[in-house]
């Protein structure tokens, strides 16, 4: 069974709702805090995506771990604009008392000069139950 395979059966199961080509599946942002999260095979590999922030996985196991942190409480994705210009996307991953960066996604032309404002967005579709497993909410 693929990644994508496995996905859709686990969020039909828990009557999530998703989209999904014949390349790729996408669970949207499920509340105003939240935001898109997509998996996809290519041409080199795997590839996992939120809004422009986007990592290329070598194995499908490396996938579904961004996939699923990514939909998770554990994870949260930093958006930093500028002039209402999104320019870096940063996954932050929860270690307890500080959030550290874990990946990062950013153009290399944006307008530095205006204003800059910063975003947090958390998915909360899987948290940690007391034994520290995934569960779904």
């Amino acid at each position: 069974m693929s990644a994508i395979d496995n996905i859709r059966e686990n969020l039909r199961a828990n009557h999530v709702s998703y989209q999904e080509t014949k390349d790729s599946i996408c669970v949207p942002a499920l509340s105003e805090d939240g935001f898109e999260v997509c998996l996809g095979v290519g041409r080199e590999g795997y590839y996992v995506s939120a809004k422009k922030w986007h990592e290329e996985c070598g194995t499908e196991d490396e996938a579904l771990a961004w996939f699923t942190l990514l939909l998770s409480n554990e994870a949260r994705l930093k958006v930093e604009s500028r002039g209402g210009f999104e320019y870096k996307w940063t996954v932050e991953i929860d270690r307890g008392e500080e959030w550290a960066p874990a990946s990062l996604t950013s153009y290399l032309f944006y307008p530095f000069w205006m204003k800059k404002r910063v975003e947090f967005l958390q998915n909360e579709l899987l948290t940690r139950d007391g034994t520290g497993e995934p569960a779904t909410t």
